[in-house]
């Protein structure tokens, strides 16, 4: 409940306690967080300040930091700290976007959450912070009207905090949605200067800073790995007689299909135009042989999109396959390789795997 947009405290929460955070104390911990916020530190870094600063100013048992993941209900609790231990991440805990535990309640509400005395407060089955915590405070890490997760804050004594402790618990809160959207944007930014925009792969430019890097660990640790040079054949007519939407339509299905049969360690890029590349990391001959030849059947057999025109345009790839060390002693020489053989396949006949 709200009184003039702001939460109602809990019946007989004392303002204050003696000998409570001096405005000394409050001033320099924000300075610390800011100075974090400020940094090239990341995300982890910048929440574990806060947690470390809020641990100080507040008589914490627990505090722990939920991020709302993407396209999904529930909360990921990424860093968590208790009395007398050091802040350590908890990746992988899961709590429910719901209303049956103290986050979901706070999120779906878009308000803070104080409770003075948790054992008397029957609203919730499921409780993060555990079944010993006696008082507990969460936040809202918001965003104008978005909501990126929660701060939390627990203790085993009941009637632990003060509404000084809550007002700072706000104001940390503000800054850790702060550092939360800060990390969003320029992760978003990142990938758009690594991924390419029509088809959702890396770009060419991307790729051939992870091709130097995957020569580079292959020559380190004498192992061997693959390149795949794929073109889309006859992308040209597909775009002349059907137009550039349809080709555009024609180049993120062929990189789906592609993605699909490439494992999640091996990198899928588009080279430029209708031609695609994958790295096969510690690849042998056979296996490399393999993943070519499927990859070249499962085009074939999947590549089949609306041509506007109520009918279908179907599409195969030509694919040309090179060996580090055994055909090239560096990335250059790969590339040259792998396009030589992938020439190859196009005068062959195209639809098929060349070395």
């Amino acid at each position: 409940m709200r009184v003039g947009g702001e939460p109602l405290l809990p019946a007989g929460a004392p303002a204050a306690r003696q000998g409570g955070t001096g405005r000394k104390d409050l001033l320099k911990s924000l300075l610390e967080i800011a100075s974090a916020l400020t940094s090239k530190e990341d995300l982890p870094g910048v929440l574990g300040t806060i947690t470390r600063e809020l641990s100080l100013l507040v008589p914490i048992d627990q505090a722990s930091i939920a991020l709302l993941e993407e396209g999904a209900q529930q909360f990921s609790v990424r860093l968590t700290y208790s009395r007398g231990e050091t802040l350590f991440p908890t990746e992988g805990k899961q709590v429910p976007l719901s209303l049956d535990n103290p986050l979901g309640f706070c999120v779906l509400n878009k308000r803070p959450l104080w409770r003075n005395d948790v054992a008397a407060d029957l609203r919730f089955r499921h409780d993060p912070a555990g079944a010993e915590m006696r008082s507990e405070m969460v936040v809202p890490l918001q965003i104008h009207d978005r909501v990126l997760g929660t701060l939390n804050l627990a203790s085993t004594s009941e009637r632990a905090f003060t509404a000084a402790d809550f007002e700072i618990l706000q104001r940390c809160g503000q800054l850790a949605a702060v550092a939360v959207e800060n990390s969003h944007l320029y992760r978003q930014t990142r990938e758009l200067s690594l991924i390419d925009s029509l088809t959702g792969i890396y770009n060419h430019r991307h790729f051939q800073f992870l091709l130097g890097v995957e020569v580079g660990r292959a020559e380190r640790y004498s192992r061997t790995m693959a390149l795949l040079m794929i073109d889309v054949d006859n992308f040209k007519r597909v775009n002349d007689t059907l137009g550039h939407p349809i080709g555009d339509q024609v180049l993120r299905g062929v990189a789906r299909i592609l993605g699909e049969g490439v494992r999640r360690s091996d990198v899928l890029a588009r080279y430029g135009g209708e031609e695609f590349a994958v790295i096969l990391q510690e690849t042998n001959y056979q296996a490399a042989r393999s993943v070519a030849e499927k990859l070249c059947q499962g085009v074939e057999a999947k590549a089949s999109f609306p041509d506007g025109r109520n009918g279908q345009v179907r599409v195969t790839v030509s694919i040309g396959l090179a060996f580090y060390p055994s055909d090239a002693a560096d990335e250059a020489a790969l590339r040259s390789r792998a396009d030589s053989a992938l020439y190859r396949a196009k005068e062959a006949g195209k639809n098929r795997v060349s070395l």
